[in-house]
């Protein structure tokens, strides 16, 4: 296999600009209450579908196949901010995250397994959790659920219209997350 043929890539969900900018400001009041966290860059906030790992140009274009006909029958979607959050625990944050949540909660589920059936599924089955990335740490320092429940939450609602497949680029500045090929999802008929 020839590796410079390869990329990696995920598939996922943008903000609009209008909740990438009230993310900012949430996030923004969040880092006096938590700190020695390094905080993303507000480029890469996403709502992660489904990563994929390193795929060559074949595959992409098998993908971005099968994402056209699920894009075609699936309707845009919105989910509500429920919780802050970590991985793996508060004793250990590694990934400190927003969670997303509400009635179509399980429509997006359903997605997430669709995209599975093009063609990439895990080896290991995990459990979906709808959430977006706002920090790392490579020091973890112990956290409290009470200091991740007094955060505040964006107030509008994440609305999914369309799946975007992503290029995650390693720099020296960090990872830099491209845009390769979206998909709008179907408006509902009225």
């Amino acid at each position: 296999m020839d590796f410079a043929d390869q990329e990696r890539l995920f598939i996922a969900s943008s903000p609009s600009d209008a909740l990438r900018a009230e993310l900012v400001s949430v996030v923004q009041q969040a880092r006096s209450s938590l700190t020695g966290l390094r905080w993303l860059n507000a480029t890469n906030y996403h709502l992660t579908l489904r990563f994929l790992g390193e795929i060559t140009t074949q595959q992409q274009t098998i993908l971005e196949e099968g994402l056209t006909r699920l894009a075609a029958r699936t309707q845009p979607m919105t989910l509500d901010w429920t919780r802050w959050g970590v991985f793996p625990a508060p004793a250990n944050p590694r990934v400190v995250w927003l969670g997303l949540g509400g009635e179509t909660l399980p429509a997006l589920t359903d997605l997430v397994k669709e995209i599975r059936s093009i063609g990439w599924e895990d080896p290991i089955e995990q459990r979906f959790q709808a959430h977006v990335t706002v920090a790392r740490s490579r020091q973890p320092k112990k956290l409290s659920r009470y200091q991740l429940e007094r955060l505040p939450l964006p107030k509008h609602p994440w609305l999914i219209d369309k799946i975007t497949l992503f290029s995650s680029k390693l720099s020296q500045s960090g990872t830099v997350y491209q845009p390769v090929f979206t998909k709008p999802l179907i408006e509902p008929v009225r």
